[in-house]
């Protein structure tokens, strides 16, 4: 089994696995963070959006691209007997975004059948979620 970098960090706070390096080490929670930052630069951004999602009991899977976007299914949803619902994209308040950039969000989750989320996060790490139709100009 594979893990999303996000969900192995999620469950390693929940201390429900521990990750251990080459060595054998097991490595601690700011160790993971800062290993997986390393790699990607959103990784802390992408990981707040994650586990505020998973604490509030919904299934969440990858999306469609490299942006901070999730597939999320509803709660209570059997995956892989029905698809996911909502497809949640963070967004960095202060951080601008194209029109484009934003049409093409809308498009993807309108092509994919899902209903769009986009997900503000602060510089306190609080989330707002906001349900969005289609962006059409």
């Amino acid at each position: 089994m594979t893990l999303l970098d996000v969900e192995a960090l999620f469950l390693v706070e929940r201390e429900k696995i521990s990750v251990s390096d080459s060595t054998g080490k097991i490595m601690t929670f700011p160790e993971l963070v800062e290993y997986f930052s390393k790699e990607d630069p959103d990784f802390w951004l992408r990981y707040l959006l994650y586990s505020d999602l998973r604490r509030r009991g919904y299934v969440v899977k990858p999306g469609y691209g490299p942006k901070l976007e999730f597939r999320v299914y509803r709660r209570g949803a059997v995956v892989g007997k029905e698809p996911a619902k909502y497809l949640v994209y963070g967004l960095v308040e202060g951080k601008t975004i194209s029109l484009s950039e934003l049409r093409a969000i809308s498009n993807t989750a309108k092509l994919s059948k899902k209903d769009l989320v986009l997900a503000v996060i602060d510089r306190q790490g609080e989330i707002t979620y906001y349900d969005a139709t289609e962006i059409t100009f």
